[in-house]
Parts: structure tokens; C-alpha cells; sequence
């Protein structure tokens, strides 16, 4: 089973592809796992690097490496991964494109031309975009108004009506960099 994970290293992302093989038993009577992992060149020239300067070019020393690294993530949170900022702003921006050409190509009218919008079309737009489920719409809506990309500007639910304040590409969100687990 592969499993894709994103790395955070020194404001540098790099994909990480991670498995399980086998479980061993080391000669003290320590449990071991063995896992195979894939990085790019340079991240692994850099780990290779640090592993040898931490414990020099004895057996397992990567593998100390990797252990000690683990422990103090899983220990204290140190080390932990962030997603950027800039990936989660192009996903924001991505989505809520594709909901501004729906709702043009329903209205017949180019995404410049639209400056409001109700509350019935970004519902509709964002079922067809992401999905039936309630909770995700409510989602994709709610992450809109914290982002800036919309204002509310009046109604009452179910009829509100919201401001375009952002079109994609304008003046990208001030979002704080978020763990991978938030």
C-alpha cells in the first residue's frame, strides 16, 4: 500500500512515498520494521548528510537518524509538517473559479461581469463542483467567507445574497500556515 505524504523542510516541499515490508527481531531483542521510502535526490543528499554527521558512517545510522527524527515528532511536535499556505490558496482559488464559470456559463454572461451572487446559485454551483453532501457545501461556503473570496451582503437564509470580493488570481488570502492535521 503507498501512501503520499507532504514534507515541510526548510519552507521546501518535497513528496515523500512511504511502505511497509517486514517486521525483525534485532540480536538485542528490539522489534524493528522495515520501511522503504523514496525521496528526491537532493532531500535524500541532505539526509544522508545529517545522518552522518550525527552518528557517523556506522551501521544503522540512517536508520538511528530516521528514529530519533520520528521519536521527537511523535514526542514533542517538533518537526511536524505544514502544508504552505500557497498550496492551500491555489486550492481555495481553484475551486472557487470553477464555481464563478458555472455560474457565468448558467447566467449566459462572462465571470467579469458578475458581481453578485444568491445564495441558491452558490449552493447549486458548489453541489455540482464538490459534491451532494450538506456539510461539504456548508463547507466550501463557510471557507469562501473566511477567505475573503465573498461578502455577505443581505437576505435571509435560504435567499441571502453575496458580494464577489475576490476573483481568482486578485490579492491572495492572508492564511496562516496550517498543520497537515488541522
Amino acid at each position: 500500500m503507498i501512501d503520499s505524504q507532504y514534507l515541510d523542510i526548510s519552507s521546501e516541499t518535497y513528496k515523500v512515498k512511504v511502505w511497509s515490508r517486514s517486521i525483525y527481531t534485532t540480536e538485542s531483542g528490539v522489534k524493528k520494521k522495515k520501511i522503504q521510502i523514496f525521496l528526491e535526490k537532493d532531500l535524500a543528499d541532505r539526509v544522508y548528510t545529517e545522518a552522518v554527521q550525527r552518528y557517523g558512517r556506522s551501521k544503522g545510522a540512517l536508520s538511528q537518524f530516521f528514529s530519533d527524527l520520528l521519536r521527537n515528532y511523535f514526542d514533542y511536535g517538533i518537526g511536524a509538517p505544514v502544508v504552505s499556505k500557497d498550496i492551500i490558496t491555489s486550492k481555495i482559488e481553484k475551486v472557487f473559479n470553477n464555481i464563478l464559470m458555472l455560474i457565468a456559463s448558467v447566467r449566459n454572461t462572462s465571470i467579469e461581469k458578475i458581481h453578485e451572487i444568491t445564495e441558491n446559485e452558490i449552493l447549486r454551483a458548489i453541489y455540482n463542483i464538490r459534491g451532494s453532501d450538506p456539510r461539504t457545501i456548508r463547507k466550501w461556503l463557510n471557507i469562501f467567507l473566511q477567505n475573503g473570496y465573498l461578502e455577505y451582503v443581505g437576505g435571509k437564509e435560504p435567499k441571502r445574497i453575496f458580494r464577489i470580493v475576490r476573483k481568482s488570481g486578485e490579492n491572495a488570502p492572508n492564511n496562516k500556515e496550517l498543520s497537515a492535521y488541522d
